[in-house]
């Protein structure tokens, strides 16, 4: 690609909808999602994304555990006079969920009678922050996100049933101590690859 020639394909394009992966996310260690981005002009545009991951161990260990992690951001992605390297900045809205099944729970608060309990449920808003190269050619795009950083901001909700049911202080202060650092630390994302198209 020529010296520039993303920067002069971003400005015959409007919008662009991707595909991504991403290697390393706190706190699933790769997630999955799709993205929208509104093109304003060669140096500014808008991206709105959905990311989201998960961890079980299959459905024949389903009781066992399972997490949900979704991260949507609505972020300014700015390139100036850049060709492919970018600033961007934005809002995120984060939801986890980990939910463990009745064997388990029978294990941990002797109750036979409850199918599953989500022991972790926190949502929140935030700021988020990252730098990447996107390249532009005709109709395709590629990108590389190669680390954003998500602060949480304001905590919409956070619920802990297992603490409803558990009898052990020790294990009541550890899901305590995992809800407070979910809530309170920021999380990053490293080296996520978009494939998409433009029009």
């Amino acid at each position: 690609m020529a010296l520039g020639q993303s920067q002069m394909n971003r400005a015959k394009k409007s919008h662009s909808v991707y595909g991504h992966y991403t290697f390393i996310d706190t706190w699933m260690p790769s997630k999955k999602g799709l993205s929208y981005t509104y093109i304003e002009d060669s140096s500014v545009s808008w991206d709105l994304s959905w990311d989201h991951g998960s961890l079980g161990l299959g459905w024949f260990l389903s009781d066992i555990s399972k997490i949900e992690e979704d991260r949507i951001t609505l972020l300014r992605t700015s390139y100036s006079e850049r060709n492919s390297f970018y600033f961007t900045y934005g809002f995120n809205y984060y939801n986890l969920n980990a939910n463990i099944g009745s064997n388990l729970i029978s294990k941990i608060v002797g109750n036979q009678n409850i199918a599953s309990l989500d022991v972790i449920q926190i949502k929140s808003l935030g700021a988020s922050f990252g730098i990447g190269n996107r390249w532009q050619f005709e109709d395709w795009v590629v990108g590389v996100n190669w680390i954003s950083l998500h602060i949480p901001v304001i905590a919409l909700k956070s619920n802990n049933k297992f603490l409803d049911y558990a009898t052990d202080q020790d294990d009541r202060d550890s899901i305590e101590d995992a809800i407070n650092i979910i809530k309170r630390i920021p999380t990053f994302t490293v080296l996520k690859i978009q494939v998409g198209y433009s029009f």
